[in-house]
């Protein structure tokens, strides 16, 4: 109950905080970029050409991230064969921490390293979790600072359309 209380506390204020900045600008276009995998390999934006992409930058020690990211796991398996994908990019963190919070998880998508936050600045983020879908042609076509599995499933069949 005291866990619940306090996430619920975190969240209001993380949507008081995402209003109060609600005229920080989203691209609307997605950026090219190219990180490295928690193995070490480097993944480019541009491979994933062609298909919807949920992007999601997060930090493994916020409590909304936590809630949020494992959620996108049976999004990822429900729809992957519908040329649908996932990117999870944690922000300015320690590569085996990252690694220890995909396991427990069990992500089987792509959770890439942004060790400088360059990637995140470059998509204005400035809260988390902060998610985007990305259309066939990379386009922005929803970002979201914190939504329900039941919402992001909602766009994303709508982006798949």
């Amino acid at each position: 109950m005291k866990k619940s209380a306090i996430l619920l506390l975190f969240i209001l204020v993380l949507s008081a905080a995402a209003s109060a900045f609600s005229n920080v600008p989203t691209p609307n276009k997605s950026k090219e970029f190219a990180l490295k995998d928690m193995s070490g390999n480097a993944v480019s934006l541009n491979s994933y050409k062609g298909k919807v992409v949920l992007l999601a930058f997060f930090q493994t020690e916020c409590p909304p991230c936590q809630e949020e990211i494992p959620q996108l796991e049976p999004i990822y398996q429900k729809y992957r064969s519908k040329n649908f994908d996932v990117i999870a990019v944690s922000m300015k963190e320690n590569a085996n921490i990252v690694r220890l919070f995909a396991g427990k998880n069990n992500l089987s998508f792509h959770v890439l390293l942004d060790e400088e936050g360059s990637v995140a600045a470059a998509y204005n983020v400035r809260f988390i979790p902060r998610i985007f879908i990305l259309d066939r042609t990379g386009k922005i076509v929803f970002n979201s600072y914190y939504i329900s599995a039941e919402d992001l499933e909602k766009e994303i069949i709508r982006t798949l359309r």
